[in-house]
């Protein structure tokens, strides 16, 4: 008799997803688009993430059995290759996006408005983030590498953010 298959939703903790990805147990089957999220998209799934908001499934396959597929890490991480313990079928664009931002590290290489490419680092004024009258949106900071507030265009640099 052949085995029956199975479907179980599973709620697994966003910190241990990411740690997957980090240790290369989770990871993309190479058939997956490249990610291509902008900055602005990152943003609001962080804020909605911080907000314990639903963001959406996220589909994994196991590994084995009869079903092989080559496997690759998610963008960003550590090349780890025949680690794989499970598979990212959908929610790779909202995975990685959460690995760049909350685990990785490194600056996020992403795209402006414009589509040009840049690269971010993500933090929350907290003092925003306590304040029931503002979207947590406008607490998610954006900023370059050198972690700098600027103002008037870009001219003036307002307190740095200290690493």
């Amino acid at each position: 008799m052949p085995a029956q298959m199975t479907f179980r939703p599973a709620e697994t903790p966003l910190r241990d997803l990411l740690e997957e990805i980090q240790r290369g147990v989770l990871q993309l089957p190479d058939f997956q688009r490249s990610w291509v999220w902008d900055d602005e998209r990152i943003s609001d799934l962080v804020a909605s993430v911080s907000q314990a908001w639903p963001v959406g499934a996220v589909l994994l396959l196991e590994c084995g059995g009869d079903v092989q597929f080559k496997a690759r890490p998610v963008e960003g991480a550590p090349e780890n290759p025949g680690r794989e313990r499970r598979l990212i079928l959908d929610g790779q664009q909202r995975l990685t996006a959460l690995y760049s931002t909350l685990r990785a590290g490194v600056p996020v290489p992403t795209l402006d408005t414009k589509g040009n490419p840049i690269k971010r680092v993500y933090f929350f004024d907290i003092r925003k983030c306590l304040d029931e009258g503002i979207e947590r949106k406008e607490a998610v900071l954006s900023l370059d590498p050198s972690r700098q507030i600027r103002s008037n265009f870009n001219r003036d640099i307002v307190p740095s953010i200290s690493r």
